[in-house]
């Protein structure tokens, strides 16, 4: 059996990956803290459902990503996820195939913190740029 912070992070991940905001969201409080990396187009600390969503605003105007696989992995009282993921730059129209690794931590139901590191920031921060 996997703890709630593997089930938690698997709906995110999941709904995030078939592009369901709504469930997405509804896995996060208001309190909720994501870390993006430092050296990336979007990095930064984005707070709650609405920080999230100036996230993916920030994300969607330089690219269209695609989320190519999902793993996640049970810590206990923490989840990692793998994401296999591709950027569309829409300035170029380039394509960037990447991954990150994401720490969450989980509680009441509820992604509390999100830590996100791509592997290639810098490769993420030069399709941005053309």
């Amino acid at each position: 059996m996997s703890s709630e912070a593997a089930e938690v992070v698997n709906k995110f991940l999941g709904a995030f990956a078939a592009g369901d905001v709504e469930t997405a969201l509804s896995c996060f409080s208001e309190e909720t803290v994501v870390e993006e990396a430092h050296g990336l187009p979007f990095s930064g600390t984005f707070v709650g459902q609405a920080g999230f969503m100036d996230l993916l605003g920030k994300m969607s105007a330089l690219f269209e990503p695609r989320v190519d696989k999902v793993e996640v992995l049970d810590a206990g009282t923490a989840a990692v996820g793998r994401i296999d993921l591709t950027f569309t730059s829409k300035a170029s129209g380039r394509e960037l195939p990447t991954s990150a690794v994401e720490v969450y931590r989980v509680s009441g139901g509820k992604i509390t913190h999100a830590d996100v590191y791509y592997k290639d920031p810098t490769a993420v921060t030069a399709l941005a740029e053309g």
